[in-house]
C-alpha cells in the first residue's frame, strides 16, 4: 500500500495487521527526499491492531488542488461562506483556521494573549501524519522549510535507571521547535484572521442551525471591563486544557481536571555554545541525535531529544509528596499559587532538581546538560481531563486540541491529535456539505481513538514513575534493572504503539 501526499511518501510491503505479525519493509522520509529504510519492522500491542493504517497518513486525504472540494482563499464570497470563530489561536487553534479556511469557511481566530507574549515553548514531536497535514495546509510550502524546521527522529528508546537499553522500536517522528512551528502556521494566515488580546468571557448557544453569541473582553487598547458582542455559525473551542468553551457550553461541566502526581521540569540548551563543547560529544554518545530517548530512574523519568539548530530539548518528570493512584484538582485552583502550569524555576528549586539529578542520573552528561540549562529551566504541573463522550455540544459547538482531549506528555500525542483534529474536521465537513448534523457525528469518529490514547498516555506516565505497579502473578514490577522486555512493554501499555496511534 502506498500513501502519497506532496513530498511524503511512506511505501508498505507484506502488510499484515495483529499484534506482533511482521511489516517487512517501511521507508520513512528524512527531509532530505530520500528515505530511511528498516527492515523486519514489527509492530507492537494497541497500534498493531490498528492494521497497517495506524503507520501511515490516512488514505483518503481531502484532495485540496481539487476545485470540487472548496472554494480558493481569496474567492470565498463571506456573505455565502459558514462563519466559524475560533477561540484560541495557538497550533491547534491555527492549524483549524487552516483547514476551514481550505475548504471555504470564513474563519475568524480569538486568542487571549498577545502577540508580542508568543515566545516561548519547548520542542515538539510530530508524526508522519502530522507532517503530511501541514504540508497539505500549504505550511511547509517547499522541502526547504522542512529541512529548516524539522529533524527527524526515527528510533524510540527506552534505558533502565543503571544505563542499559531496555527496548529500542521504530517511530516515523520528526522534532522541531514549538514557537517557530506558531509562526509559520500564523504568518502563513490572512493578517486579518487572528485577533490578539481577545479573550472569551461568555456565550450562549442560540440554538440548533441558530448559531452561538459571544462575549469578547478586547485587552487591545479598549477600556477596561468593555465587552464586545459577537454572532457565529459555529463556534470552535481550541483554547486547551482550561477550556473556557467547554466549561460554558458543555453540560455537565466537570469542576475538577486530574492531576497526574508529578510535575515536569523541561529546557534546552544550544549546543553550538563554546561553553558546552566538553560534554557534547559524550551526551551524544549515551543519547544520539535522530533518537527519542526515555531515560527511567528510580521513581522518575526524563526525555530527551534534539531539534533542528542543534538544540538539545529535555524533560524531567519529579513526583509530589504523597499521592495516590486517584487524584483531582478543581479548576478554580489551578493556576493559583501553589498550583501554576507552568512557571520559570527559581534558584531554589533548581537547587533541588540538582540535588535530585544527580542523586539519580545513571549518566553526568544528563547531569550537565540539565545544569547547564537552567536559564531555559521551567516547571509545570501534569494534568489530564476524563475523556469527553462527545467533541460537539449537539448544537454549534466543538472543540479540538487540549480542549477537546487533554493529555499527559508520554505518548507525544498533544499537537498531533490537534493537528489531525484540524484535518478531520475538514475532511467531514467536505463528506457532509457542512450538514450540521451529519459533520459533527463524523467528527466524532476520533472520540475513542483519542480516548484511548488519553489513557494510556496517563497509564505510561504514572508507571514510569512507578506511581502504577503492575502485577505478574505475585511479583510487583518496580525494577526497571530487572524488568525483561516482555515484563516492560505489558506493564507500559507499550508507550512506542501509543506514540504510532493515529
Amino acid at each position: 500500500m502506498t500513501a502519497s501526499l506532496d513530498n511524503l511518501q511512506i511505501n508498505y510491503s507484506t502488510v499484515s495487521g495483529g499484534t506482533g505479525k511482521n511489516i517487512s519493509r517501511v521507508l520513512f522520509d528524512d527531509c532530505d527526499g530520500n528515505n530511511i529504510e528498516v527492515n523486519n519492522f514489527t509492530p507492537k500491542n494497541d497500534c498493531a491492531d490498528l492494521g497497517p493504517e495506524a503507520y501511515t497518513p490516512t488514505s483518503e486525504y481531502i484532495d485540496w488542488e481539487n476545485p470540487k472540494f472548496y472554494t480558493r482563499l481569496g474567492v470565498v464570497d463571506r456573505s455565502k461562506a459558514l462563519q466559524i470563530a475560533i477561540i484560541g489561536g495557538s497550533i491547534g487553534g491555527l492549524a483549524t483556521a487552516h483547514a476551514l479556511l481550505k475548504v471555504g469557511c470564513f474563519v475568524t481566530v480569538f486568542e487571549r494573549g498577545s502577540r508580542d507574549r508568543r515566545r516561548g515553548g519547548g520542542g515538539v514531536a510530530i508524526s508522519d501524519t502530522s507532517k503530511a497535514v501541514l504540508e497539505a495546509l500549504s505550511i511547509f510550502s517547499a522541502s526547504a522549510d522542512s529541512r529548516e524546521l524539522l529533524s527527524p527522529m526515527r528510533y524510540h528508546v527506552d534505558y533502565s535507571p543503571s544505563g542499559f537499553i531496555l527496548r529500542k522500536g521504530v517511530i516515523p517522528f520528526y522534532s522541531t521547535h514549538w514557537i517557530q512551528l506558531y509562526n509559520k502556521l500564523l504568518d502563513t494566515l490572512p493578517s486579518d484572521c487572528v485577533r490578539f488580546d481577545n479573550e472569551l468571557v461568555d456565550a450562549e448557544d442560540l440554538g440548533k442551525g441558530k448559531g452561538v453569541r459571544f462575549y469578547i473582553n478586547d485587552k487591545s487598547g479598549k477600556e477596561e471591563g468593555e465587552l464586545e458582542e459577537y454572532e457565529s455559525d459555529i463556534l470552535i473551542g481550541a483554547d486547551g486544557n482550561m477550556s473556557r468553551v467547554r466549561d460554558i457550553l458543555f453540560k455537565p461541566a466537570s469542576e475538577y481536571v486530574r492531576d497526574a502526581g508529578y510535575r515536569s521540569w523541561r529546557g534546552q540548551l544550544d549546543l553550538n555554545n563554546k561553553s558546552e563543547v566538553d560534554f557534547v560529544n559524550p551526551l551524544k554518545e549515551s543519547y544520539p541525535p535522530h533518537e527519542f530517548h526515555v531515560q527511567l530512574m528510580r521513581h522518575s523519568h526524563a526525555v530527551l531529544f534534539y531539534m533542528p539548530g542543534n538544540i538539545c530539548n529535555w524533560q524531567l518528570f519529579i513526583n509530589k509528596p504523597n499521592q495516590t493512584s486517584n487524584l483531582r484538582i478543581l479548576k478554580t485552583d489551578v493556576n493559583t499559587k501553589s498550583n501554576k502550569l507552568t512557571k520559570p524555576a527559581l534558584p531554589e528549586d533548581l537547587d533541588r532538581l540538582h540535588e535530585f539529578v544527580r542523586a539519580f542520573s545513571p549518566d553526568r552528561t544528563l547531569e550537565k546538560l540539565i545544569v547547564a540549562s537552567s536559564k531555559t529551566t521551567v516547571q509545570s504541573l501534569i494534568i489530564d481531563h476524563e475523556p469527553l463522550a462527545s467533541f460537539h455540544n449537539g448544537s454549534n459547538v466543538v472543540l479540538v486540541g487540549d480542549a477537546a482531549h487533554a493529555a499527559t506528555p508520554h505518548l507525544t500525542r498533544g499537537s498531533n491529535m490537534a493537528f489531525q483534529d484540524a484535518y478531520w474536521l475538514a475532511r467531514t465537513f467536505v463528506e457532509t456539505k457542512g450538514e450540521r448534523d451529519g459533520w459533527f457525528e463524523r467528527y466524532d469518529l476520533r472520540v475513542e481513538d483519542c480516548k484511548r490514547i488519553v489513557e494510556l498516555s496517563r497509564h505510561v506516565g504514572r508507571f514510569r514513575q512507578g506511581l502504577e505497579i503492575h502485577e505478574f502473578g505475585q511479583e510487583n514490577i518496580l525494577d526497571f534493572d530487572s524488568i525483561d522486555i516482555d515484563q516492560f512493554e505489558i506493564a507500559c501499555g507499550d508507550g512506542i504503539s501509543g506514540m504510532l496511534i493515529e
